[in-house]
């Protein structure tokens, strides 16, 4: 949408700045609540490709700070459940079979994972 407006009015700088501000806010407000990897990435890539069709002078300073402060804690919480996939997984390898990780269960843990740091670039 935010391309569209570009086009039909690459003049008017100050409302497509205004949409893209108004997406990439709602977009990071469903990102607070959101759990599913593959779904943040998508997010993610949505508010990147916002960003880089808005141009130049989007953000002042202080949305800058905030917005970067909102960035890294996604990327601490990614982190954190990265290590909480490698603590299960180190956890559940030993002990009673049916306790037990199988090989299936330790794919998807690593998929998990995968996913993470996909998220993460």
């Amino acid at each position: 949408m935010v391309k569209s407006a570009k086009e039909a009015q690459p003049d008017h700088i100050t409302g497509l700045h205004e949409m893209s501000k108004m997406f990439c806010n709602n977009i990071i407000e469903a990102m607070d609540t959101e759990t599913e990897t593959e779904c943040l990435i998508a997010q993610s890539q949505a508010i990147k490709e916002i960003l880089e069709e808005a141009g130049n002078n989007l953000l002042q300073q202080d949305s800058v700070d905030q917005f970067s402060a909102k960035i890294f804690e996604f990327l601490k919480q990614s982190e954190n459940r990265i290590e909480d996939n490698n603590k299960y997984q180190k956890e559940n390898m030993d002990g009673e079979e049916e306790d037990k990780l199988d090989e299936e269960d330790i794919a998807v843990l690593k998929e998990e994972n995968k996913s993470e740091n996909e998220l993460q670039i």
